[in-house]
């Protein structure tokens, strides 16, 4: 499989961009650094990146990080793009039917709200948008 991922960092004024290249046969995950090459499997790839974006996260924007009308960017949230497990689905779905908020499901399971709210909808959870937002608003008090 090809792709190619960056993850930037920012240390006082040094730059490192991790370059992520895919997938061999092995499924082994070549990841170029400026200290040298590593290769990790699909699993301690997933890790490394799960932790980096929980270790960078408290960290401010970089300086350049800014959206096209110069707004600085919000910090994304750890687990943005992570695959959802099972156990993961099924957490969120007893969650969401005990009456918490997308707010709150957002901030435990360390992803947008934008991320529970579309997961919410593929699980079935909730009609359609319309009606998600509905429940949502009651369950915040609006």
């Amino acid at each position: 499989m090809e792709f190619e991922e960056h993850i930037k960092l920012t240390m006082g004024e040094q730059k490192i961009v991790v370059r992520c290249l895919g997938l061999d046969d092995a499924a082994t995950v070549r990841v170029e650094a400026p200290s040298g090459t590593l290769e990790l499997d699909r699993g301690a790839w997933r890790e490394l990146h799960r932790v980096l974006g929980r270790v960078l996260a408290p960290l401010p924007a970089a300086p350049e990080a800014t959206e096209p009308e110069g707004k600085p960017t919000k910090p994304k949230p750890p687990r943005q793009g992570d695959p959802w497990e099972d156990e993961e689905e099924q957490q969120l779905k007893e969650s969401w039917e005990a009456g918490e908020t997308l707010q709150d499901l957002a901030e435990t399971h360390e992803r947008s709200v934008g991320a529970i709210r579309s997961r919410v909808l593929k699980l079935g959870l909730e009609e359609d948008s319309d009606a998600l937002k509905r429940v949502n608003d009651e369950r915040r008090g609006r």
